[in-house]
């Protein structure tokens, strides 16, 4: 139809037969096998559908001490709430951490974020409650490169605390 032409269709199957890809590839601007990762699903769209890309001041709005780097306002924090969270942190949070880290699904990173920020209240550190809420808004708002640069500045605070204690 020439109304609709223009409109891509991206098939999502269950088939997992060869013959199958090559048949609907030439039915379909794009084919997703199931089940699909939500950043394959991602890639797609992002192929079809209009955005644009975040700039890096869009994704931080925050005030002056949000916007400072993680790692450096936790040097600021007393040691004995870095430890509380760390310790809550090691085991379910760092495997959490660690998925998002490698796949920036919002929905796990949403969650993470949650749990980051209930540990922090916990452990009464206030740069994690600030990562974790603000972790929580660009996942909510599907900025996936504010999340990724948020996830691996928080990797950076994993390692000094690692290495410092």
């Amino acid at each position: 139809d020439e109304e609709t032409r223009h409109i891509p269709v991206v098939a999502l199957t269950a088939s997992a037969m060869k013959g199958d890809e090559k048949r609907v590839a030439h039915l379909f601007e794009d084919y997703i096998r199931k089940p699909a990762r939500p950043i394959d699903l991602t890639k797609s769209l992002m192929r079809y559908l209009p955005y644009r890309k975040i700039e890096e001041d869009e994704t931080t709005t925050a005030p002056e001490e949000v916007r400072r780097s993680l790692l450096e306002r936790m040097t600021e924090e007393p040691d004995d709430a870095k430890r509380a969270f760390f310790r809550k942190f090691d085991g379910e949070l760092e495997a959490k951490w660690r998925e998002i880290a490698t796949l920036p699904d919002m929905d796990l990173t949403a969650a993470f974020a949650a749990k980051a920020r209930a540990a922090a209240e916990e452990a009464n550190l206030e740069t994690m409650k600030a990562f974790g809420a603000r972790l929580g808004e660009l996942a909510e708002s599907f900025n996936v490169e504010g999340v990724e640069r948020l996830v691996k500045e928080f990797g950076a605070v994993v390692e000094s605390f690692r290495e410092n204690g």
